[in-house]
Formats: C-alpha cells, structure tokens, sequence
C-alpha cells in the first residue's frame, strides 16, 4: 500500500517477489519480543535482472507512534533507497503485509479518513 500522488489516496501494489522474499526473511530475522515504536530496520540490496542493483529498507510497523488501538504487527514498512523500477521514486514508502485482508481493510480506512 503507497499513496498514489496521481490519484489522491492510498492504493494497494503488488509485491514484487524480491520484495517477498526480503520481507519472509525479515520476519525471521526479529527477536520474540518486539518494540515497536523502535527501529528495528533492515536495509537490503537485491539485483535486478543480473544488471540494476536495487535498495530498500524494511522496518516494523509503528502503529504505537500512530496512536492506533489494534495491533499491526503484521505490518512493516518498506522504503526504496536507490535505484527503483516502475515508476517507484527514490523515498517512496510502502505498508505491506503478508496479510492481504487486512491490509485491503486499512488501506480503505485510510482512505475514507482522509477523502
């Protein structure tokens, strides 16, 4: 999920399958207890089609800081770093999620709290 500056809200993406793959491994890498209103990312450097390096940060969602009142801990943050491919700018940050129900939910509570 990233906000569509062409459109005016938030909409949800596709993830790329190194994107997948960086955020199961992740997942994995955190410890049992996680605090998170801390900064608990990760940068990551894949290749893309054996030529254009690609980087990205992933982090723990900080639904704290947010003020929400459930719990996302199966959300993170990923921001593009460096060299980027479809359109994704330098800075662009997306909410992901294994999982996608809830993910399609919130991003449509956004949007309702923002249009």
């Amino acid at each position: 999920m990233y906000y569509d500056e062409i459109k005016k809200r938030q909409v949800i993406k596709k993830t790329e399958e190194y994107q997948v793959e960086k955020i199961n491994e992740f997942i994995w890498s955190l410890p049992a207890l996680v605090n998170y209103a801390g900064d608990n990312s990760k940068q990551y450097t894949v290749i893309n089609d054996n030529i254009t390096p690609i980087t990205f940060t992933i982090n723990t969602f900080n639904y704290i800081k947010l003020g929400l009142k459930s719990e996302y801990k199966d959300f993170f943050e990923l921001t593009m770093q460096g060299q980027v491919e479809l359109g994704e700018e330098k800075g662009t940050m997306f909410i992901i999620s294994p999982n996608e129900e809830k993910l399609r939910g919130f991003c449509g509570w956004i949007n309702r709290l923002t249009t």
